[in-house]
């Protein structure tokens, strides 16, 4: 019989420094296979000490857990062989060219098909043409396809990702979330730490939002938009004159006028409730060109929630 591992199961980690400040509080965090999870909450809110903690990087000061079913805390080296670390920052060689940064890396960390596996990867993150540059000669963006092309080099079950995206064009952008979608779909646990709104919405299946060192969400991306409630708002082109009794229908359901030309609408559930509102309006003479509903996001909920933290 199969016993299934959670990749992650951590209960109430901690982290301390020894100025006091407390960077993660009491985390408490099971992330199954397969899952794009995302990592999200305001600049110093601890997300990057969360991932040194999960990589084993730092010692939590209290808690524990497993890692791919090994302990956290006494089985170091066992994770680490398991996992891989895209970090915001990280070291190049840059006397080297792209090709050779890779093999080098290919080579400490003794894999077999080693040259395979670095053109495979130079081929699925648009490197090829770069093989034979040097690393000074790369754009920002191509720099960063290098970096998470490294930790790919080997098959990582749980891949930890800080930024991915940074310094890349829209291009890249849909290339590198593509690529880790596809890596999660085959398996592969990935923890994206971003502050990208509209790429965590985009690629991942589950958020995690982190403030002052505590978890104040864990759900998916639709979780958090209902729980706030958050506003549709809809914007209408009208061939014909907005009827004057219609404003005052509208605004007696309680969503709420934001502009008259054109008409523009926010409430929630705005664009259903707007619609049996128009009906009676479209039979007698009023005329639409359009009707258009936009949709809350990710990047309000993260609004929402940092405010509330922030008791504004």
């Amino acid at each position: 019989m199969t016993v299934k591992i959670d990749p992650i199961d951590v209960q109430s980690l901690s982290k301390r420094y020894p100025n006091g400040v407390e960077a993660v509080r009491e985390l408490t965090l099971k992330i199954v296979m397969g899952q794009i999870v995302g990592l999200i909450g305001p600049n110093g809110s601890g997300k990057t000490t969360t991932i040194n903690l999960l990589t084993t990087s730092f010692r939590p000061t209290s808690g524990t857990g497993k890692i791919l079913g090994f302990d956290l805390l006494r089985e170091n080296a066992q994770i680490r062989k398991r996992i891989g670390l895209v970090p915001q920052y990280e070291s190049i060689d840059w006397s080297l060219t792209v090709a050779q940064n890779l093999m080098v890396f290919a080579k400490l960390l003794k894999l077999s098909h080693a040259a395979q596996r670095v053109e495979a990867l130079l081929d699925m993150l648009d490197l090829a043409e770069k093989r034979n540059d040097s690393m000074e000669e790369l754009s920002g963006g191509q720099i960063r396809r290098v970096q998470l092309a490294r930790a790919f080099l080997f098959p990582a079950q749980i891949l930890f990702v800080d930024e991915p995206t940074v310094g890349l064009d829209p291009i890249g952008v849909d290339k590198v979330l593509g690529f880790l979608k596809d890596c999660a779909s085959h398996g592969m646990t990935i923890i994206l730490a971003s502050n990208v709104m509209e790429e965590i919405q985009n690629a991942c299946d589950r958020l995690v939002f982190i403030n002052k060192g505590r978890k104040i969400f864990d759900g998916s991306v639709s979780c958090a938009i209902q729980h706030f409630r958050l506003e549709e708002r809809v914007i209408i082109q009208s061939k014909t004159a907005v009827p004057f009794n219609l404003i005052a229908n509208i605004e007696q359901s309680g969503l709420k006028v934001l502009k008259k030309d054109p008409l523009t609408i926010s409430g929630v559930n705005a664009g259903s409730t707007l619609l049996s509102l128009l009906a009676p309006f479209m039979g007698n003479g009023y005329d639409l060109a359009s009707f258009v509903v936009e949709q809350p996001t990710l990047r309000q909920a993260f609004v929402e929630l940092a405010s509330k933290e922030a008791g504004e």
